[in-house]
């Protein structure tokens, strides 16, 4: 703020000489010329402080800031992917246990969820007990409905 109001006083004292020195004149062709002269240095008290700006805050972004924004980006990307692979986790495992319930079967579900695009349910631990009619449901369900092999379907209790 210091500088700002030093710049300004600057122009005005320079306003201030100069009128003072054109009002000395009478006419003619000095008069033009130190109106010329006066002109330039006002322009000169006015663009004087250009030089000490620092151009490097008005440059275009280079290859860090570009590779940061690349790197935040894939990170963003990558926690965007996790989400979704934890509601599709979530969902399977409700899913399950619903058609469980319907079964009049109380079980635990883990579900494995793949981080392929797009990630899908790929394995599945169940314990509890269970009848075997209930079992060869809820495996077929797995298998047909939800897209989980057999051989990733893990039984225990």
């Amino acid at each position: 703020m210091e500088a700002l109001r030093q710049y300004v006083f600057s122009i005005v004292a320079a306003s201030m000489i100069s009128g003072v020195v054109m009002g000395f004149l009478q006419g003619g062709t000095v008069k033009e010329l130190l109106k010329l002269i006066c002109g330039l240095f006002l322009a000169f008290m006015i663009i004087s402080p250009l030089h000490q700006l620092d151009l490097s805050d008005f440059a275009i972004p280079g290859e860090t800031e570009k590779q940061t924004g690349q790197d935040i980006a894939a990170e963003g990307k990558e926690l965007a992917e996790e989400a979704i692979a934890d509601i599709i986790k979530a969902e399977t495992e409700a899913y399950i246990l619903d058609k469980a319930a319907q079964l009049n079967v109380e079980l635990e579900v883990e579900v494995t969820v793949s981080m392929d695009d797009p990630p899908l349910p790929m394995a599945v631990s169940l314990s509890g007990s269970i009848s075997p009619y209930a079992r060869r449901r809820l495996e077929a369900i797995l298998t047909d409905e939800i897209g989980i092999p057999k051989e990733n379907q893990a039984w225990t209790g």
